[in-house]
Parts: structure tokens; sequence; C-alpha cells
């Protein structure tokens, strides 16, 4: 039960990370061109070419935006399953510690310029690799299964690309 709420918690937070990604798309013009991509997001615009077209303030900011969004949603989350876990009666379909080992799952992040460099290099060395999405790029970094560039490089050659 733990961990069919946890797929759901998991859902939420990155519904709330592409809603918050997809506002900022919708303000910036861009020329629809029809590419090959791994990820059916947003086949027209590669998040790696926003990355690319932003100077050091602009990729800090989106960073800071992503990951306090992101720890924020997880925290609500982890309250809402909290609330949730008291109305079934504890010890019946939860753990006592719900909230804490709910936290307990959230990704570790570093410090925003520990992003910012690495994705940066990473844009620039792999052009092919520009669909992959940003936030799905930050988590990548991030936590106890964290991936280097180099790493990720090699899962992207492995996907196959489609037009979407």
């Amino acid at each position: 039960m733990f961990n069919a709420t946890r797929g759901r918690l998991l859902a939420f937070v990155g519904l709330l990370t592409l809603a918050a990604f997809g506002f900022y798309l919708h303000f910036k013009s861009t020329t629809p061109v029809e590419r090959p991509s791994r990820f059916p997001k947003a086949p027209s615009a590669f998040e790696g070419d926003f990355w690319m077209s932003w100077n050091h303030a602009e990729r800090i900011n989106y960073l800071r935006g992503m990951i306090t969004g992101y720890q924020d949603g997880y925290d609500r989350a982890c309250g809402w399953l909290e609330s949730f876990s008291a109305g079934k009666g504890k010890g019946k379909d939860f753990p006592d510690d719900t909230y804490d080992e709910c936290l307990k799952q959230r990704p570790q992040f570093l410090a925003l310029d520990d992003y910012e460099k690495p994705m940066t290099k990473f844009y620039t060395d792999y052009p092919t690799d520009h669909d992959l999405p940003l936030d799905r790029f930050v988590l990548m970094l991030s936590g106890p299964e964290r991936k280097t560039p180099q790493e990720i490089h090699e899962w992207l050659t492995k996907l196959t690309h489609q037009t979407f």
C-alpha cells in the first residue's frame, strides 16, 4: 500500500515540475521544428536547446525554481500522505512513521553550481542529447543513485529516437 501511495506521490511531484516548466515554455517563443526525440515531451523545442540559450543567471534561476518546487511538492505530498494515513488508522495500512519514511525518499539535491556546470558541459559535449528533459537530468544527477554525465550519455545512446 505504501509503494502504491509513493508512486502517486512521485507522479504528483513530477506533474508539478512539468507544469512549472510548461508555463515557462508557453511564454518562451520557439520556432517549431520536427526532430526525432527519445522523450515525447516537447519535440519542437528540446530543453537542452533552451538550457544552452540561457546565461548563467537564468540557468541558476531555473535550477533554484525546479529544486525548490520539487522539494515543496514532495513535502506537501508527504504531509498529505500522513493526513491520509491518520484517517485510515495507523498500523492498519500505514506505518506509524509514514511522514518520516516518505521524506527519506526525497532526493538530496546538490548546490546549484554543482548542476549548472556539468549540465552546460554535457549539452555542449553531446548536442544530440538536447532532447533530455531538464527535470529528468537534474534528478539523475541527484540522490543516492546519482549518475555522472558520461553515464547519462551512455544511457541515452541506448534509447531509440522517434519523431513525435
